[in-house]
């Protein structure tokens, strides 16, 4: 028997975890997320979303992250400038500035107003350590992979 969800009480489906360790449905961890910001359980701020691999592999499903928009791209000349504001309504951070050079389309995928909830994997939990992790990436000429929900 597979563990419910205690948001639809059906069978877990993408199980994923926020702030909490507590496991519920990727669409009704959005749901609540953009509804509540609060765990239905023990009521703990939503501030990151991650996908759980190991409890999809033990439940039998694909191990393949429900997180549809990804978009990457190096900054490594620095020529690439955001900025970022808390998101009131849920987890992860919100994009409200993109600034870059005409030459770079590979930037300029990204939607404006989009959630980012993971900067290379690391959950981008408030705007102060969302621009660190950024900058840190930038100095080091890593590629940067931005995870985002709309």
């Amino acid at each position: 028997m597979y563990p419910s969800c205690p948001v639809c009480l059906n069978n877990i489906q993408r199980p994923c975890i926020g702030s909490c360790a507590h496991h519920l449905c990727y669409n009704c961890i959005l749901d609540v997320a953009k509804k509540i910001g609060k765990c239905p359980l023990c009521k703990i701020t939503i501030r990151e979303i991650r996908y759980d691999t190991e409890f999809a592999e033990l439940i039998g499903e694909d191990m393949k992250s429900p997180f549809k928009h990804n978009y990457s791209f190096s900054n490594k000349d620095g020529d690439v400038k955001l900025t970022f504001i808390n998101n009131k309504k849920g987890p992860g951070v919100r994009l409200i500035r993109l600034l870059y050079p005409p030459s770079r389309s590979d930037v300029s995928i990204i939607p404006i107003n989009s959630v980012v909830i993971a900067i290379n994997n690391v959950p981008a939990t408030d705007h102060v350590s969302a621009v660190k992790q950024f900058d840190a990436l930038t100095q080091m000429g890593s590629i940067i992979n931005f995870t985002i929900i709309k």
